[in-house]
């Protein structure tokens, strides 16, 4: 697989269950260090149902990771350097 970020090769390095159900590749790419799966066949899936109303801790949770994640970038990083949270999540607005 090529790497999406500098067109390298990517290696498979392991694999994982997503969703419980769908076994999915993850790939390494040697030359700029990016990881990815092969292409998302179950994104359609993930996101056809918005964040469910009864989720009442969801804006706390993610503030909450939010500091962590922080804490965690100053504690082992150099915290002079950019960093990029290409998580997941939905933009809270």
């Amino acid at each position: 697989m090529k790497c999406k970020i500098c067109g390298a090769k990517a290696e498979k390095i392991s694999d994982a269950i997503i969703m419980s159900k769908y076994k999915t590749d993850y790939f390494y790419c040697q030359n700029c260090g990016f990881m990815q799966t092969e292409e998302p066949y179950w994104l359609n899936e993930a996101y056809k149902d918005p964040i469910t109303l009864t989720d009442t801790g969801y804006m706390q949770r993610n503030i909450h990771l939010s500091k962590i994640t922080t804490i965690l970038l100053l504690m082992f990083f150099d915290y002079k350097k950019k960093f990029l949270d290409y998580g997941g999540v939905m933009v809270c607005l």
